[in-house]
């Protein structure tokens, strides 16, 4: 269950925080930021003075409607709710939602963001009445929308109630994503997650274990990882599990799957950055369905680099927009399902020329 994960995650790091300040024998007063309703303040831990997350649902509210809500729960940006309609086509319910942003930037509205498990009536659907993506929300200030709960036109009403949870994402202005890359911008964050041990202590390890195991997981050589239509069991559970379901979300009522392909690479021609061996990590992701034989599809590819041989990493350079020749697993050049790394260059992206290499893009970096 997401709701459960998150909390898991607050308590991770509350003893992280734990950890480093009694270290060095520093102690300080924990407040936890969000939500401030009475229902979440036994949150708080008395460890140290931090609030998160910058932008947190304040209230929900029935607007109007025939039919019921029942608010379960709500934390940061995601709600958890109850909606019963009435057996009749036009029935619907209205929701008011306040979110306020405590942090001292502007963020932006993203999308709404779900798993298929935590949607449970795929007969209800969802409309933003007053809310877009790129809507703004100044430091400090309040925002209200309104989304309206009503059945698909046509749909079925044998079942009446949606038990949902629902994360309505805001991000930074600065790093809003355009609307054709909200899907891989969340799978590229979570990537930076999982190889710095945010996920959990060992992903970064879990991670590099699986890769080297090519002899276990039908690929060539130990230096790529994937989720591609023919990839292994073992490696496509693995990273479904890391990327926690950034691999395949509904986004804006349109599901949305995520391949991925990762390679260990030296990109950069210095040994001294990357891993123990000098390899950055180079993930490529695309939306497309892969299965036009001997095409391409739109590939977006992102670099990562160390300078604590894999302790650490961090982005080299922006996510660029490319394109790579369709093919079958392993290179199979009359499949589909899986697409070239090494014949992606740059198509479309507006901050490099196109037809260059990832090489070429971070050398001239």
């Amino acid at each position: 269950m997401v709701r459960s994960r998150i909390f898991t995650k607050i308590l991770a790091l509350v003893f992280v925080c734990v950890t480093l300040l009694t270290a060095g024998g520093v102690y300080a007063t924990w407040t936890y930021g969000t939500p401030i309703d009475d229902a979440h303040k036994d949150f708080g831990v008395g460890v140290m003075d931090f609030t998160f997350p910058p932008v947190y649902i304040t209230s929900v509210s029935k607007k109007n409607g025939d039919g019921k809500l029942v608010v379960n729960e709500y934390y940061d940006t995601h709600l958890d709710s109850l909606i019963t309609l009435v057996n009749n086509a036009s029935s619907m319910v209205t929701l008011t939602i306040t979110v306020h942003n405590q942090a001292d930037e502007v963020y932006a509205f993203n999308a709404v963001k779900y798993l298929n498990e935590n949607y449970s009536n795929v007969n209800i659907e969802y409309t933003l009445v007053n809310l877009k993506h790129g809507d703004t929300i100044e430091p400090g200030a309040y925002l209200t929308f309104d989304v309206k709960f009503s059945f698909k036109a046509g749909a079925s009403r044998n079942n009446l109630v949606l038990d949902s949870l629902i994360n309505y994402e805001f991000t930074l202005l600065s790093e809003l994503p355009e609307e054709e890359v909200i899907a891989v911008s969340g799978a590229l964050e979570q990537f930076k997650n999982i190889i710095n041990n945010v996920v959990r202590r060992t992903s970064y390890n879990e991670f590099i274990t699986q890769m080297e195991a090519n002899d276990k997981n039908n690929r060539f050589t130990p230096d790529y990882i994937g989720n591609v239509d023919d990839a292994s069991p073992g490696d496509k559970a693995l990273l479904n599990d890391l990327f926690e379901g950034n691999l395949k979300l509904t986004i804006n009522g349109k599901e949305e799957k995520v391949t991925v392909l990762i390679k260990k690479k030296n990109v950069d021609n210095n040994v001294n950055t990357g891993d123990q061996d000098g390899n950055e990590l180079v993930i490529y992701l695309t939306t497309d369905g892969l299965t036009s034989m001997f095409g391409r599809a739109i590939v977006y590819a992102a670099v990562f680099t160390s300078e604590t041989a894999g302790n650490s990493w961090y982005q080299y350079g922006n996510m660029y927009t490319g394109r790579a020749r369709i093919k079958g697993y392993n290179g199979n050049v009359f499949g589909t399902g899986s697409f070239d790394t090494e014949e992606w260059s740059s198509y479309g992206d507006s901050t490099v020329s196109n037809g260059l290499s990832i090489e070429q893009i971070i050398e001239k970096l």
